[in-house]
């Protein structure tokens, strides 16, 4: 998940690390957070991240095949990743975090 609100992207940084493994939608998609967006309009914040997770689901293939494969959505800020965490779909498991924990040593 790229951050709408970020001036920098890490997103070529991250291609390079994750290669043919990052699954990414075409586009930036919002996921809702929009600073206070989720304390003035809570209703329009939670359909925002449903179709934001919905966008994720298709570009990872998780639509096809739930029961394969669980997406993980990465990003480089920790307001997307709480957004994301409390819009992420009932019973799906997906994993939710910033894209520096996706990085092991060695």
């Amino acid at each position: 998940h790229e951050p709408c609100h970020a001036a920098a992207s890490d997103s070529e940084l991250v291609k390079a690390l994750l290669g043919t493994r990052l699954r990414a939608p075409a586009k930036g998609i919002c996921c809702g957070f929009g600073g206070i967006m989720q304390l003035q309009a809570p209703q329009l914040s939670q359909r925002v991240g449903a179709d934001c997770w919905a966008g994720l689901m298709r570009a990872t293939g998780a639509d096809q095949a739930r029961e394969v494969v669980a997406p993980c959505a990465l990003t480089s800020c920790s307001g997307c990743v709480m957004q994301l965490q409390a819009t992420a779909p009932p019973g799906l498991g997906a994993g939710v975090g910033h894209w520096l924990e996706a990085l092991t040593p060695g």
